[in-house]
């Protein structure tokens, strides 16, 4: 991730496109452990499992509950991780309020 004083500027790409389904699993692989943590607690062991199990029923679901989480920096920045153009991104939640994010997004 770029930063600027230790603070997100704008969306950085997390894991690539051409991972195709992996995408899901291989962010939370790619989490630091602090980030990983936070997300055990908000998501509980199962829904992590369910993300690392490419073949459980319900992992598509699971990956989807990861994306709606908010992640929270050292520093106090909050971020999420969520499908975009060509990937999985880092967003960082100052960012959804900003015009940038409409054109982003393709809204």
């Amino acid at each position: 991730m770029k930063t600027n004083k230790n603070t997100i500027l704008g969306p950085e790409l997390f894991v690539d496109g051409h991972h195709g389904i992996y995408m899901g699993k291989l962010a939370y692989e790619y989490l630091a452990e602090e980030y990983k943590k936070q997300a055990l607690k908000k998501l509980g062991k199962e829904t992590i499992d369910e993300i690392l199990d490419m073949d459980h029923e319900n992992h598509h679901e699971a990956v989807d509950e990861f994306t709606r989480i908010q992640f929270k920096r050292p520093t106090g920045q909050k971020f999420t991780i969520n499908f975009a153009e060509g990937g999985m991104w880092v967003i960082p939640n100052c960012f959804w309020r900003t015009k940038e994010a409409d054109s982003f997004f393709g809204c």
